[in-house]
């Protein structure tokens, strides 16, 4: 993977607390991979997607998600205002740091730590599909 300006989205709460505490050891493991990098704990729900956006339009251009399922759609909403991408270049990492991860297993995405930080440091970007749903309310209202 090509140098990139590096941020790191944290749910210290994925894996039923267990990133908390292993956060600092993956932290220095993933600066040593892959050199420097901004990372920015989440403190709510949604706050993934506010830190996202908020990393974006600060140039960051890797997001890597460290979490599960939850925090990666988070992330990936984050990638976008409104609809439209923030910023067409940007590229998404992760390092599952939770019980489930169906989009870990989708793309064999290693569940140990220190093969997924291997796998990441060392990845081929590539897009994959996204697709946009809104909704509407029974008053017709978009939510």
């Amino acid at each position: 993977m090509t140098a990139r300006r590096t941020a790191i989205i944290v749910n210290p709460r994925s894996g039923n607390g267990r990133t908390a505490r292993q956060w600092p050891h993956i932290e220095r493991k993933l600066t040593h991979a892959l050199g420097p990098l901004t990372s920015k704990l989440t403190e709510t729900p949604n706050h993934a997607t506010a830190l996202t956006r908020n990393a974006l339009n600060e140039g960051y251009d890797l997001i890597i998600a460290v979490g599960g399922d939850g925090t990666l759609n988070e992330v990936v909403n984050g990638f976008f205002h409104n609809g439209v991408a923030i910023n067409t270049k940007a590229c998404l990492g992760l390092i599952p740091a939770a019980t489930g991860g169906d989009f870990r297993r989708t793309f064999h995405i290693p569940h140990n730590v220190d093969q997924a930080i291997a796998r990441l440091k060392n990845a081929t970007e590539r897009r994959i599909d996204l697709g946009r749903m809104t909704f509407q309310d029974h008053d017709g209202v978009e939510t």
